[in-house]
């Protein structure tokens, strides 16, 4: 009896007429369709294609199988598809909150759901209303905003954030004073990119004036926990982001008169596109952040 899987290839071939396109589509590589191809014509002891530079043409006895078989394969398929296939959940969210504070979550989440596909893609908060209404993404994980208001987009809490002022432990030995805010837009600053909600949260708790702004560097956290390092300067982040290096000491939390608001942090889901994967993986975040 000939293999499922060869008779698969053959129609995909067919279909295609060409044998890069039909690796593409079968998602194996072109060496081993050839060899399907190959096996299938060496078990039937017929020639099924014509080679050549403009691709794969049936042949007599091909066009023969292909007719009996192709309603088999597709319904086939169908079954399969029925049976196994899980709808993959895009996420979209920012580097520093995902990489941080959600990284251990999504590895306990595919230890018990390794069936699940979650494609993560890093964005701006400009984008995701728009991406999450348009069905570009199934779900956001962001920090709460008021710009993210919308009838169709719910948000669900999992925790909140601190944003601090950070230095490096040497040169926070030399400080010895509490930074009022004038103080702090008086020194130069590293902020994270001025789409983040940090920046503009701190830029309008600060209350900057456009020449106060001009102290203020825009860099990657990643680029910014290395260049403070070094540089004694002060930079301003996330306080989950670095706990690692503040508990080992290479940074210090500057002492402020003040204290950044805290800011809630969630997922974020079109109301209009819930389904049975996407509403297990919300239910798995709300266990493992609220219990």
């Amino acid at each position: 009896m000939v293999d499922f899987e060869l008779y698969r290839i053959f129609v995909t071939v067919a279909d295609e007429k060409n044998l890069t396109k039909a690796s593409k589509v079968l998602n194996i590589s072109q060496p081993a369709v050839t060899k399907r191809i190959k096996n299938l014509e060496e078990v039937l002891n017929v020639k099924l294609f014509e080679r050549s530079k403009s691709g794969m043409t049936l042949t007599s006895d091909g066009n023969k199988l292909y007719s009996k078989i192709k309603e088999s394969v597709t319904i086939l398929e169908n079954a399969e598809k029925i049976l196994n296939d899980t709808r993959k959940i895009v996420l979209g969210t920012r580097v520093t909150i995902f990489s941080r504070i959600f990284s251990e979550a999504i590895a306990k989440y595919y230890e018990k759901f390794p069936q699940m596909e979650l494609v993560i893609e890093y964005i701006h908060l400009d984008e995701l209303k728009k991406d999450l209404l348009n069905q570009k993404f199934d779900i956001g994980i962001y920090r709460k905003h008021a710009e993210m208001e919308d009838p169709n987009i719910g948000f669900i809490k999992l925790g909140e954030t601190s944003d601090i002022f950070f230095v490096n432990s040497n040169y926070y030995k030399k400080m010895n004073k509490t930074f009022s805010k004038e103080d702090i837009k008086n020194e130069i600053i590293y902020l994270s990119d001025p789409t983040s909600l940090r920046a503009r949260t701190i830029i309008k708790y600060l209350n900057y004036s456009e020449d106060e702004k001009k102290n203020i560097k825009y860099t990657r956290n990643t680029a910014m926990i290395e260049i403070l390092k070094i540089e004694n300067q002060i930079g301003a982040i996330t306080k989950e982001y670095i706990k690692k290096e503040l508990d080992d000491g290479t940074f210090k939390e500057l002492k402020t008169s003040f204290s950044l608001p805290k800011v809630e942090y969630g997922i974020y889901y079109n109301k209009n596109n819930r389904f049975k994967e996407l509403n297990t993986f919300i239910k798995f975040l709300e266990n493992e952040f609220n219990n």
